[in-house]
């Protein structure tokens, strides 16, 4: 008989080199990114709503931003329990592989790597948009040169060029990526702060906000409400205002993704048990703020001005941009989309007209929306290799993933994977199988069948919200579980409740239990309704994915992928391409798992026990 083995060596070889500071930082640049600078515009422009109905008198964005923010505090003090109580690269699938069952642990952090791999891939493609997006308006010379990477070949191109670099800067340890890491936050949270500024500046003098409306897009408020009302903004007016909440929680959960990073770093954290807590909790409250604020002031700034035509009462500029912007209406040359966090900044700017700063405040601007989504690009590789990491150190997945370089102790094989699974997501940002990209070679305006389906760049977002949900559901399950369970380990938890113990910690996963699957439903209710239609012989309309639970919200365009629901009669590619990678997961676990048996590998072992250090 072989002898039995448990991991694949005595030590993970990964060094605590992260201090709280970087920690905080590492959550803060993962999360706040690209998404949040236009989700307030995003939100009302999918469901335009008045203000005269609303029941709070509160944008719904920041109500939606307040219920994911609920969630993702309740959840981050579970993994602040569980981190501190099994302080170990690889964060949720240690701890759900050791209270759930060891497949069940697999499979939700593959999901969760999936998930964060695309989003890798997806964000290295988007930095490159925002060059082209915002420094030409900021700096109108710079036209010319940057409308080319708008094309696919390019975007794809650049964007595998910004995975692979800053793979490359993940090779050389936790210790250098962080130091990159604070330059790269501390750059865009300065300029943020002049950002503040001129916003609450437009939100307190309405008439100067509207002079640098019409200076900076050439069109006075009137002239846009005016475009919106004639573009149909009525007809797909929200009159109720808890649909126009639930269809902001889809814009609002995707801005929080990667509130939990650096607990898959857990074991290069120094000081864990004080560390991690802090970093967790501190940063969700950070970016909550962040959130609700700037969202409130952008819509304070830009409620401005009336229409001019029959049907215009009660709209303002901010539905009105917000409609041609990110709804059905269409902001094309005439109308350019400008309902962005930077550009809401630079109208108010140019209406107060700083004689010699004008071009300084705007690029400054267009720099810190690109810096702030580049911020995302470490912390993403860096967590996403962790997953792969742990796993393989566990012998779930080919020991050789569980190299570490001996000087930077980084785990390299597993950073070059990561890497090469991100291009699935630079693919469909990059919007390569559409009309600009190898649909070309189909004809004029076609698209690469079922390849387009999967990677476009609205599927890439809403694939990660879905991937991302079930992980953070199953492991608010592993928190309810952990004190009960694992009774020793969790009293190793530097971050056990002085009140109520255990029982409060239960309690919290049950209410980020419940928050979770509130977001999860809204997820799979329209994601999945296309799905039903296409198995069932009626065709009759589908709920999602739990027939008996009722949609709540409608699949509305700016918010879900325009294909999440397919016409009765054929498949959701979409859909079904990330249960696919999901079930891969599982066909991967079941694999490895027989394969190292075979070898004397004694699994019951390795999952009796946390890793070591």
């Amino acid at each position: 008989m072989s002898e039995s083995k448990t991991y694949v060596r005595d030590a993970t070889g990964l060094v605590r080199e992260i201090g709280v500071i970087t920690a905080t930082i590492f959550i803060l640049s993962n999360v706040i990114g690209g998404g949040w600078q236009k989700k307030v515009y995003q939100a009302a422009g999918a469901a335009p709503i008045k203000p005269e109905n609303y029941i709070l008198p509160i944008e719904p964005i920041v109500i939606a931003f307040l219920i994911t923010g609920a969630a993702a505090i309740a959840t981050v003090f579970c993994f602040a329990v569980m981190a501190t109580a099994m302080p170990r690269a690889g964060g949720g699938y240690v701890y759900i592989s050791r209270t759930i069952s060891p497949g069940v642990g697999f499979v939700a952090a593959w999901a969760e790597f999936m998930g964060i791999a695309l989003s890798y891939g997806l964000i290295a493609v988007a930095v490159v948009e925002f060059f082209g997006l915002f420094l030409p308006v900021a700096l109108p010379a710079l036209e010319p040169i940057t409308d080319w990477l708008f094309d696919p070949i390019p975007l794809f191109v650049l964007g595998a060029v910004f995975t692979f670099a800053f793979g490359a800067l993940a090779y050389f340890g936790a210790s250098m990526t962080g130091k990159v890491l604070h330059l790269m936050f501390w750059i865009p949270a300065v300029i943020t702060l002049t950002i503040y500024l001129f916003l609450i500046l437009g939100a307190l003098d309405p008439g100067t906000m509207a002079t640098g409306i019409e200076n900076f897009t050439t069109y006075t408020p009137a002239e846009w409400i005016d475009e919106a009302v004639a573009q149909g903004i009525n007809d797909n007016e929200v009159t109720d205002y808890v649909t126009a909440v639930n269809a902001a929680v889809m814009a609002a959960y995707w801005a929080w993704i990667g509130y939990a990073a650096i607990s898959f770093a857990a074991g290069e954290v120094k000081e864990a048990n004080r560390s991690l807590p802090i970093s967790h909790l501190a940063a969700g409250f950070i970016i909550l703020g962040v959130y609700v604020t700037v969202s409130t002031f952008m819509a304070m700034a830009a409620s401005v001005g009336t229409g001019t035509v029959a049907g215009s009462e009660g709209w303002t500029f901010f539905q009105a941009q917000a409609y041609l912007g990110y709804g059905e209406g269409s902001a094309g040359t005439d109308f350019p989309n400008r309902a962005w966090m930077p550009f809401v900044a630079m109208m108010s700017s140019s209406g107060f007209n700083f004689v010699g700063l004008g071009d300084l405040l705007n690029i400054s601007f267009a720099i810190a929306a690109v810096l702030w989504l580049a911020n995302d690009l470490p912390p993403f590789v860096t967590t996403s290799s962790r997953i792969i990491f742990a796993m393989s150190f566990d012998r779930a997945l080919p020991e050789a993933f569980a190299k570490v370089d001996e000087r930077w102790h980084s785990p390299t094989n597993a950073i070059i994977f990561v890497c090469f699974v991100a291009l699935l997501g630079a693919f469909g940002e990059a919007d390569i199988f559409g009309t600009k990209g190898f649909g070309m070679l189909l004809g004029e305006g076609e698209k690469v069948p079922i390849l387009y389906d999967i990677f476009n760049p609205g599927g890439s977002i809403g694939g990660t919200d879905l991937l991302d949900a079930v992980f953070f559901t199953t492991a608010c399950v592993s928190a309810i579980i952990l004190p009960r369970k694992l009774k020793d380990v969790y009293e190793r938890s530097g971050w056990r409740p002085k009140i109520a113990g255990r029982e409060a910690v239960v309690i919290m996963g049950i209410i980020a239990l419940i928050l979770n699957i509130y977001i999860d439903l809204l997820i799979l209710g329209p994601a999945s309704a296309g799905v039903l239609q296409y198995l069932t012989a009626d065709g009759a309309p589908a709920a999602g994915l739990l027939g008996f639970f009722p949609p709540l919200m409608p699949n509305i365009d700016g918010i879900l992928p325009s294909d999440m629901t397919d016409p009765i009669g054929t498949i959701n590619w979409w859909f079904w391409w990330y249960i696919l990678l999901i079930a891969v997961g599982a066909v991967v676990y079941i694999f490895m798992k027989n394969y190292y048996s075979k070898r004397g590998v004694d699994f019951t072992t390795i999952y009796a026990s946390i890793p070591p250090e």
